[in-house]
């Protein structure tokens, strides 16, 4: 702890923003780039352990000539007609899922939008060096700011603090 507490104290103020893009985003959730791609390719060959050493795998891959080139035309035939296109249906769970994702991302995209308008609104004004009132208004500001998340933090804590008592009692 002692050697790592300026830096913790320099890092602080990034935690805030990191934690809520990674609340709101759900970034450890890695399956949402790859929906619909949990098949197992098989026209690429196929590839098996080999006896008792697991470490050795064997590899079915054309080697003559006319497999190759009959590999090449069935290709070439394939790529040459047009597939027929499946209708796109989805499961209730699925459509439900791609829901939540949706609106998480709206989520985080207003939320990311309108900090980064509060951020130019209070930059603006504070620019105004000269101006009382401006400077009025971002000390009101940032007072609300510092009264509220003490608040808050104090809410936080009464609540986790009641939680544990609850659960010491309870014997969970």
């Amino acid at each position: 702890m002692i050697t790592s507490f300026v830096q913790y104290l320099l890092m602080a103020p990034s935690y805030i923003a990191v934690l809520n893009v990674y609340a709101f985003a759900n970034v450890h959730d890695v399956s949402w780039g790859t929906k619909g791609d949990n098949k197992v390719a098989t026209d690429l060959g196929t590839v098996s352990t080999a006896g008792k050493n697991k470490g050795e795998v064997e590899v079915a891959v054309p080697t003559d000539q006319k497999d190759i080139n009959a590999a090449f035309e069935d290709a070439m035939h394939l790529l040459g007609t047009k597939a027929e296109k499946a209708p796109a249906t989805r499961d209730a769970g699925t459509k439900q899922e791609d829901y939540y994702r949706n609106f998480r991302t709206n989520v985080l995209l207003t939320w990311t939008l309108t900090n980064g308008l509060l951020g130019a609104v209070v930059v603006s004004t504070a620019s105004k060096a000269d101006d009382k009132g401006a400077q009025n208004a971002v000390k009101g500001y940032m007072g609300f700011v510092l009264f509220s998340v003490a608040i808050l933090a104090f809410i936080r804590f009464v609540g986790s603090t009641a939680y544990l008592i609850i659960r010491l009692f309870a014997g969970e």
